[in-house]
């Protein structure tokens, strides 16, 4: 009896094959931890000949071992202050190299990267302040070097001299490699294999600052000159010219914002759309035809591969062209075809800096904290895959306020339930509008002059129910909800230079001026008392103040070191002042202002392994007499602390430190449960007890924080736990809703909207500052826009399923 599947077995074993390869061939970011002790970013990273990975991050190049998944610590160093620098050249096909300044003066080291081994080349001489200018390598792995009028190949192990004319900085044209690099004289250079140089004067046919080129086809070239708005095509072995497809000859064509070129010799031009009113790519064939590329719209102006901007094209090797968007977005231009990786969905990297690629097809990108990896579906660090997050829409708008197209918003302050908005002037027409966060609805306007209109700042007044405005000459106190005058307080010694005014009790104001002194004026503006920078410093960050007592943090000019300090709101007394080990991100003061608690950045308290010992500092501060520091010389550890301090001592009553990871903004404080939460840049979002100071949990959101106002800590009002929600906004512009008790999201929104044009995505809404939470409200600004939607903080009670 012969066997016969039936339908429904063969149906499971094609599905089953089919899950299969659509698990071998999936793909998705992946991100890389940073080096111990590091956070300051990626400045470069490579690729070795065997596919190996380097990073230069802080003042250290690091090395990933594959195998122990970990960050292997390498003998380069990269940074100014320890007199050295080095750089990465190269790529995988021609072999990675790093330059760094050696032990003797201007001479240069040589260096090639290769599995986790770095092997000392040779040396060449230079005289310029850094090494790595004048130094390549071309396609066929050769090391070019050229100083002070000769050109130096290394080749089978020696370098050959040429006496050459050659300007010393710029990029030369190695084996009619991809890019065009011309001089500010005008003069374009070009080097063969044989290390022969060509110079060719174009004299008149470009502008001398154009530095934007890309070669067409075998022997043209197209020149971008940025200030004249003007295009020239040559041929770049003979500098005659070449007459340019007539797409690029039109007016129109003045819009172009970037040039470069792919391997098949065709070039991608970066153009505004005005059709789709927006930025977008078009290829320009080796044959002159030219076809836009829509897939790409929304590209950002500040998109170019040869003033290394931090958003733009990243690469383009191998056929295959890497783009980066501000809104934000990964595009990927393959076999002319665009695949588009959005953040929002498989949390692609966003301001990538630095890219490259290996042999296997994984993209490497090193942004602003964070390396990431578009891997073949298999974990590069031996990490959990990060879950795929459930987008929502922000829910149903309750209420909107639009100001005119051509009208956008100078300031928006919120005094408790209202947004005071100054729009910019509308045909002279100076106004304050008050906007209610509850129905949207303005409760009065008031006019201004040009004078309050340019000085105008806003925030809460003296007590419950009252706005301070800031004028041209004087503080305005009114009441919040009619819009009338309570007082007027005025400088009699005149006007204080950019004052920040801060409402204290009894009808006092606290006023910084130009961050060099503070004074307290009364409520009929005459001085109560004064602190200048003789006994404080300059002012680094907004004072807070509560009950009868301030504390500020402010720095010394002649100090890497920055201070806080404690002051009597009642007679400007100094009653305490501490050094801080680093510079402060925000503080947050109890409601009886009993303690408060400082997010810094700094280094470690501790000496480093490897340290060569301290010094002490000591320096006088006001009446709180001498302030010893000790300062580690030594590796820089950089690391991220809370720190709570009584408010009338500044006694240290605990401090939270973590390696590597400095907050991003100030803290917020759950009064009731006695919980600090932070946000810091690596996206985590961190739950201290407000006793101890221990660490409660520790939650990874896919991206850094949008601004310093991006944690917000909500209570339910009708929650039958109490507990309550955190809302934390990343830079894609994400929503995240996490359970205050254990650090669960329970749900992600998407606070903005994409924008479309003839059917396509062209942009996305912008997002200005992280949402309020008024009412059960979620206001938004956006743009010249105010949005409320609905907001049911109710249903994120802790016994709401998570994600």
């Amino acid at each position: 009896m012969q066997f016969r599947p039936s339908r429904l077995a063969l149906a499971i074993v094609v599905s089953l094959i089919a899950r299969s390869s659509h698990a071998k061939d999936e793909r998705y970011w992946e991100r890389f931890p940073l080096p111990p002790g590091n956070s300051r970013g990626i400045q470069q990273a490579g690729i070795d000949a065997k596919n190996g990975l380097w990073i230069m991050a802080g003042s250290a190049c690091y090395y990933w071992d594959t195998d122990k998944r970990d960050w292997q610590t390498t003998p380069l160093r990269s940074s100014a202050m320890h007199g050295k620098l080095a750089a990465f050249h190269g790529t995988a096909q021609t072999g990675l190299y790093a330059i760094q300044r050696g032990k003797e003066r201007h001479r240069g080291d040589v260096y090639r990267l290769l599995t986790g081994k770095v092997e000392k080349v040779t040396t060449f001489n230079y005289t310029q302040r850094h090494p790595e200018i004048g130094f390549h390598v071309s396609r066929n792995g050769r090391l070019f070097n050229w100083c002070d009028g000769i050109l130096r190949v290394w080749a089978h192990g020696a370098w050959k001299e040429w006496q050459v004319d050659i300007a010393q900085r710029g990029v030369l044209v190695f084996d009619q490699g991809k890019n065009v690099s011309l001089y500010r004289a005008g003069v374009l250079y070009t080097v063969d294999e044989q290390g022969k140089t060509a110079r060719i004067d174009l004299g008149d046919k470009i502008g001398r600052k154009a530095t934007r080129g890309a070669l067409w086809g075998r022997n043209r070239a197209i020149v971008l000159d940025p200030n004249m708005r003007k295009l020239w095509g040559f041929n770049p072995r003979t500098g005659e010219s070449i007459e340019l497809p007539p797409p690029m000859r039109a007016p129109r064509g003045t819009n172009i914002r970037d040039l470069v070129s792919l391997p098949d010799g065709t070039v991608l031009v970066l153009a505004k759309n005005y059709g789709l009113r927006c930025n977008a790519l078009q290829r320009l064939a080796v044959d002159g035809s030219m076809q836009w590329l829509k897939e790409t719209a929304s590209l950002p102006l500040g998109n170019s591969l040869f003033s290394n901007q931090s958003t733009g094209i990243l690469l383009a090797t191998d056929g295959t062209l890497w783009l980066a968007g501000r809104d934000p977005d990964v595009l990927c231009l393959r076999s002319g075809k665009i695949h588009q990786f959005d953040q929002r969905v498989d949390l692609s990297p966003f301001r990538t800096t630095q890219v490259a690629t290996d042999a296997t097809g994984v993209v490497y990108t090193a942004g602003d904290d964070h390396l990431y990896a578009y891997n073949l579906g298999t974990s590069l660090t031996g990490l959990p895959r990060p879950k795929a997050r459930r987008i929502s829409s922000p829910g149903r708008e309750q209420w909107r306020v639009v100001q005119k197209p051509h009208v956008a918003l100078k300031r928006l302050a919120r005094v408790g339930d209202l947004a005071l908005l100054c729009p910019d002037a509308s045909r002279n027409q100076f106004r304050v509008q008050a906007v209610d966060l509850g129905n949207g609805k303005e409760r009065f306007s008031l006019p201004m002059t040009r004078g309050d209109w340019l000085r105008f700042t806003a925030g809460p007044g003296n007590g419950p129910g009252e706005a301070t405005l800031h004028l041209k000459d004087r503080l305005h106190v009114l009441s919040a909800t009619t819009g009338e005058t309570l007082r007027t307080v005025s400088f009699p010694n005149g006007n204080p230079r950019r004052p920040r005014p801060l409402a204290l009790a009894g009808g006092r104001f606290l006023l910084s001026h130009h961050n060099e002194r503070f004074s307290c004026v009364a409520g009929n503006g005459n001085e109560i008392w004064r602190l200048g920078k003789e006994e404080l410093g300059q002012v680094l960050l907004p004072p807070v103040a509560g009950a009868n007592v301030i504390v500020v943090e402010t720095i010394w000019p002649d100090m890497s070191r920055s201070y806080v300090s404690g002051i009597d709101a009642n007679s400007g007394a100094l009653l305490w002042s501490e050094s801080v080990d680093g510079l402060g991100q925000g503080i947050a003061l109890a409601d009886d202002a009993s303690h408060f608690v400082m997010a810094t950045t700094g280094d470690s308290a501790q000496a480093p392994e490897g340290s060569d010992g301290h010094r002490e500092i000591s320096i006088s501060i006001g009446e709180a007499g001498a302030v010893t520091t000790t300062k580690w010389v030594g590796t820089h550890t950089p690391e991220g602390r809370l720190t709570c301090r009584d408010s009338r001592t500044g006694k240290i009553l605990w401090v939270h430190r973590q390696q590597g990871v400095p907050p991003a903004g100030p803290p917020v404080i759950d009064h009731a449960a006695g919980r600090i939460f932070s946000y810091a840049r690596d996206g985590s979002v961190l739950c201290l007890d407000g006793k101890s100071g221990k660490l409660l949990w520790r939650t990874m959101l896919p991206q850094p924080p949008l601004d310093w106002h991006s944690l917000l800590f909500m209570r339910p009002h009708h929650a039958s736990s109490g507990a309550g929600i955190l809302l934390a906004t990343d830079r894609a512009k994400i929503l995240s809703v996490l359970n205050a008790a254990t650090g669960e999201v329970h749900e992600c929104i998407q606070l903005v909207e994409d924008v479309r044009s003839h059917g396509l995505r062209v942009g996305r809404e912008r997002l200005l500052t992280a949402p309020w939470l008024v009412k059960d409200h979620l206001i938004l600004h956006i743009g010249n826009e105010l949005r409320a939607y609905e907001f049911p903080t109710e249903a994120y009670d802790s016994t709401a399923q998570p994600l």
